[in-house]
C-alpha cells in the first residue's frame, strides 16, 4: 500500500455525476475490477414501469471508465468513502 501514500486526485478525475452519487453513497466498494455485471430482470420497475434506480445501491455496477481507470493503477479492488463538509465532497 506504500506506493499509494500521499497521492492525490484533482476533483476533476471525478465526473459530476458520480459527485454527485458519492454525497449520496458515501461508502463504495469494488470488490473485484474484474467483476461481469449482472443484468437485472425486468429492467423497469413493475409497480412504477419506470426503470429501476440503483443509485443507492451497495450492488450498483461501475463505469466501465471507471474500473478501466482502476486497472491502469494495478489494483484489483477499491474502497472509497465519502467526506463532506457543508454537504459538499470535500475537495
Amino acid at each position: 500500500m506504500e506506493p499509494y501514500l500521499g497521492l492525490h486526485y484533482p476533483a476533476s478525475d471525478i465526473p459530476s455525476q458520480a459527485r454527485e452519487l458519492y454525497r449520496y453513497n458515501w461508502l463504495r466498494l469494488i470488490a473485484d475490477v474484474s467483476y461481469q455485471p449482472a443484468a437485472i430482470i425486468p429492467t423497469d420497475s413493475p409497480l412504477t414501469q419506470h426503470p429501476l434506480n440503483l443509485s443507492t445501491s451497495v450492488l450498483r455496477s461501475v463505469s466501465p471508465m471507471h474500473i478501466q481507470y482502476l486497472k491502469n493503477m494495478g489494483v484489483a479492488s477499491s474502497m472509497s468513502i465519502s467526506i463532506l463538509k457543508n454537504q459538499q465532497l470535500w475537495d
